[in-house]
């Protein structure tokens, strides 16, 4: 029951997901007690799949609940009360409650090292609240010392990257895609291949070998188009064959992202920026034209802006500087004037 709760949330079948885990709970309760770590960690379900459907009311009082018997009967370095912290903040994140967050997290940091000092979730998360406020510098910082106590953990790499591409820190960027390659060359994990291909294709200069980022790309690819994430590994397959000078591939591909309906706002930009470039460098200006104008449209129309405070949920802001850096490149390559002019 419980993974079916699970697939019902990736799925996105959200009243099926907290109606199952309503069940779930109650059962527990009274099989194993309320303050068995299985019924929490059910709680802590039940709070999330609130919280994935943006419904912040419902999922606030069920994390904060949570937290409260986590901490009580399983300790803070327990991975349970850990992931309800997580939902917790989340959830107050979208309060915009970001100086209450960075207070919890500030006395929170140096409790866990204490008991875990391997343990990055509390820094991860930090690490997420100043990326998504578009203090990339500092979000940059939280992820460096998460690689250093998790080395092996291939989405702080990711992380860094939207933060460096940001702050078109290029040197630093070229450093962390060598750091990739040497730890992820042979992943056969296809999200880790994804990941890493856009990580080193998202700027035309990383210095790494374009063979790599194809073999990741096409890893990724082989999952299949019934994978939960298909529409990103075109997304990221594109990427390497624009850079690979593949402009016509380069197209198809993206027009295949976009044409596929699972794909997100930050996802399709990246598709039509990419399009737009290897129409261009096709010589079909006035398509590449069009493609630029709809994806200016959709930053435009479907991105936060970075007053708001919120670049996208933990799982969608790194999107959003990988959608910058790649609108700056197609302005910069297609509405350069001809020479004369």
């Amino acid at each position: 029951m419980v993974e079916l709760a699970i697939t019902f949330v990736r799925n996105g079948k959200y009243d099926l997901a907290q109606q199952l885990n309503k069940q779930i709970i109650e059962i527990q309760k009274a099989k194993l007690g309320p303050e068995h770590p299985e019924t929490i960690s059910s709680m802590n379900n039940f709070g999330n799949s609130y919280l994935v459907a943006e419904k912040i009311d419902q999922a606030l009082p069920i994390f904060e609940e949570t937290v409260k018997r986590a901490k009580a009967n399983l300790g803070l370095g327990h991975p349970i009360t850990l992931n309800a912290i997580v939902g917790f903040s989340r959830s107050l994140f979208k309060y915009h409650k970001t100086n209450e967050i960075e207070e919890y997290l500030a006395q929170a940091l140096p409790e866990l090292r204490k008991i875990n000092p391997t343990n990055v979730a509390l820094l991860r998360l930090r690490g997420e609240f100043r990326a998504r406020r578009g203090q990339f510098k500092a979000a940059d910082v939280d992820f460096s010392e998460a690689i250093q106590m998790q080395p092996g953990n291939h989405l702080f790499y990711h992380h860094r990257t939207a933060c460096l591409i940001q702050d078109r820190d290029l040197e630093a960027y070229r450093g962390n895609c060598r750091q990739i390659v040497a730890r992820f060359a042979e992943a056969t994990d296809p999200l880790v291949g994804d990941r890493m291909a856009k990580s080193c294709s998202i700027l035309p200069a990383s210095g790494i070998d374009l063979a790599v980022l194809d073999r990741w790309a096409d890893r990724a690819l082989a999952a299949g188009e019934a994978h939960w994430a298909f529409p990103w590994f075109l997304v990221s397959k594109g990427m390497v064959r624009y850079r690979q000078g593949r402009y016509a591939s380069a197209a198809e591909t993206m027009q295949k992202a976009i044409d596929d309906s699972r794909i997100e706002p930050g996802g399709e930009v990246e598709a039509w920026m990419v399009l737009a470039m290897a129409r261009h460098q096709l010589g079909e200006r006035d398509r590449a034209d069009s493609a630029l104008v709809r994806g200016l449209e959709l930053v435009e129309t479907t991105l936060p802006k970075i007053e708001s405070g919120d670049l996208g949920r933990y799982d969608t802001w790194v999107d959003w500087p990988f959608a910058q850096a790649l609108m700056r490149e197609a302005r910069s390559l297609i509405e350069q004037k001809p020479s004369g002019q």
